[in-house]
């Protein structure tokens, strides 16, 4: 499989509130099946946003060590452009933003 591939399987997903060492209340989000695949925000879209990026970092990182990223269920086809996408944004930016 390619990585747009595996970044089209529909992985299940988790957002919370939670209440940051400042007082202040933030969503976390994370990937269940995607081992450290977590991010917080203030802002619920870009807590999504920044998820995406932090799922595509990890399953290319997988790939680079010849390690087999979660594929839990098959790709959604129509998913495999926006992955494409992602994963060229990620090498502009090496991965963070």
């Amino acid at each position: 499989m390619t990585p747009e591939e595996y970044l089209a399987v529909p992985l299940a997903f988790t957002v919370e509130p939670v209440e940051g060492p400042d007082g202040r209340w933030r969503f976390r989000a994370s990937y269940l099946e995607l081992v450290g695949c977590s991010v917080e925000s203030p802002l619920l879209t870009e807590a999504m946003y920044q998820l995406d990026r932090r799922r595509a970092a990890i399953t290319i990182d997988l790939l680079a060590r010849n390690q087999v990223p979660p594929c839990p269920r098959p790709p959604v086809p129509f998913g495999i452009f926006e992955a494409r996408e992602i994963i060229e944004s990620l090498g502009a930016s090496g991965g963070s933003r």
